[in-house]
């Protein structure tokens, strides 16, 4: 994590049906969101498909090799920390799925179909070297936590009221089932920042606090026992879930 995104090659594979105004609205959305993060469009192929549209996008992009903050590196002691909020992107998806989206202009759908990178304040983190590691949340945050944890060879305590959620996520999730966390911790495709702060980084934390426009949360802590995520609620420990995100394989 921390590098600048420099340009993009978008193909598609366009079948029968699909028409003009479509692909005019499609790059039309490509291009503004280039525009905000200062991305060129170098090419891309286009091509007929059968029966799918199937759309190709390759970004490169570059970093300074000392800003670079890679998966492994979180050590026993290290806070753990995330941006924004989690699991409304599930929620949005989970209304898609049942039909049940409403007006486009649902935060919960929008969350879904169009994330907020979290370009700007990755490379913050980066440039004043506040973190021992870091990926994002988008197979989910168990997922992604056991790929630092797997990376680093340390173990982690989470903690469930730590977490933070919207106030569209604690309206439209269930109070006290026992999935009521399920969307935040599995759920995915956030593209929220996950990431370990050494102890002496702390004061470096509450500035960056103060620096952005969004939440920056301590959800636990990083242990030294190799491989163990451990999830605690009111009660105590041993919250468990069985699938704990998107598995590529």
């Amino acid at each position: 994590m921390g590098g600048t995104p420099r340009c993009f090659v978008v193909s598609l594979s366009i079948p029968p049906g699909i028409s003009y105004a479509f692909i005019k609205k499609l790059y039309a959305g490509i291009y503004a969101q280039a525009k905000k993060f200062g991305v060129s469009l170098v090419g891309g192929d286009t091509t007929a498909a059968p029966d799918k549209l199937v759309i190709t996008i390759s970004l490169l992009g570059t970093a300074r090799a000392n800003e670079v903050i890679y998966r492994r590196g979180a050590r026993k002691g290290d806070a753990i920390y995330v941006t924004g909020f989690l699991g409304d992107s599930a929620l949005g998806l989970a209304l898609l799925k049942e039909h049940k989206a409403g007006s486009p202009g649902n935060p919960l759908l929008k969350q879904h179909l169009d994330p907020e990178p979290r370009v700007a304040e990755g490379r913050e983190i980066a440039q004043r070297k506040a973190a021992s590691s870091m990926i994002d949340v988008s197979d989910g945050l168990l997922a992604d936590l056991r790929h630092i944890l797997q990376e680093s060879g340390v173990g982690a305590r989470l903690r469930l009221e730590q977490l933070p959620l919207s106030p569209r996520y604690r309206k439209s999730a269930r109070p006290g089932s026992a999935d009521y966390y399920a969307a935040a911790l599995c759920g995915g495709e956030d593209y929220e920042l996950l990431f370990t702060v050494p102890p002496e980084k702390e004061k470096t934390i509450t500035a960056l606090r103060k620096m952005f426009s969004i939440p920056l949360t301590r959800i636990g802590e990083v242990t030294g026992n190799r491989g163990e995520l451990k999830i605690f609620d009111e009660s105590g420990p041993g919250v468990s879930y069985k699938k704990e995100g998107f598995t590529h394989f």
